[in-house]
């Protein structure tokens, strides 16, 4: 729960990785870096509802019928996807709309902005699968989730 935190942090929900969790308390100023054992499973993160800017790294939840949980998302938060998970995505494979479904070729990954509900389609709009559900977040009153919601890692 980062929601007392007024600095931005990074947090990856990735087994066997680090996170950069800043100012976790007044009196613990600077850069706490937490890790997540090999064989854990973290799939829900509060994010700060103070203006830092944070970022969720996806964890690959998905592929054992999970998905990852995010609230107190807020314009300047980001949502980063791994290229080893999703493959290689730019803004032009996110499709932002209210059916959680893909309406083109070239969505790979799709924001029901209505539910929150984000999801990966392998093939975007064809046929050979299925999207899968990957993240729901909760977004703070007045947040704008755009493309720019979404960062890509190599």
């Amino acid at each position: 729960d980062l929601s007392g935190s007024d600095k931005g942090s990074a947090i990856n929900l990735n087994a066997g990785t680090y996170s950069s969790i800043n100012n976790l308390n007044a009196q613990n100023i600077g850069n706490q870096n937490v890790a997540i054992a090999f064989g854990s499973s973290i799939n829900k993160v509060s994010l700060s509802t103070l203006a830092a800017k944070d970022t969720v790294v996806l964890n690959g939840a998905f592929k054992k019928g999970g998905f990852d949980e995010i609230s107190n998302l807020q314009t300047g938060d980001r949502i980063a996807l791994s290229q080893s998970l999703f493959g290689r995505l730019s803004t032009k494979n996110i499709e932002l709309n209210t059916s959680g479904a893909a309406s083109s070729k070239d969505s790979r990954i799709i924001v029901n902005k209505s539910t929150g509900d984000v999801f990966y389609d392998a093939d975007g709009a064809g046929t050979k699968t299925n999207a899968v559900k990957i993240a729901s977040y909760k977004a703070v009153q007045g947040a704008t989730i755009s493309m720019s919601t979404f960062a890509f890692m190599a």
